[in-house]
């Protein structure tokens, strides 16, 4: 592809952008991966307020912890240990 169709192709346009950002997002450390920071800018482009997006996502992380401890929790207080000769018991 020639240098000029490059810089006519949206498509190109776009995805340099983005990679650029998931560049960014990685050394900023935001945790988004390369799809999640797609959405993140489909929403703004579509007029998404930022602020608020930003505070679902962090709300979002906060639930997606909560479950994770309490799943952590509810496996290791479900499961028991049992000596491997049981049967003598």
């Amino acid at each position: 592809m020639s240098r000029r169709s490059s810089k006519n192709n949206p498509n190109e346009k776009k995805n340099k952008s983005l990679k650029i950002l998931n560049e960014m997002s990685n050394i900023l450390e935001t945790g988004l991966d390369e799809e999640t920071l797609s959405l993140v800018v489909s929403l703004l482009e579509q007029g998404v307020n930022p602020d608020a997006l930003t505070l679902i996502i962090k709300k979002l992380r906060r639930e997606r912890s909560l479950l994770e401890s309490q799943t952590e929790t509810q496996s290791s207080t479900s499961s028991f240990f049992l000596p491997k000769n049981f049967e003598d018991f």
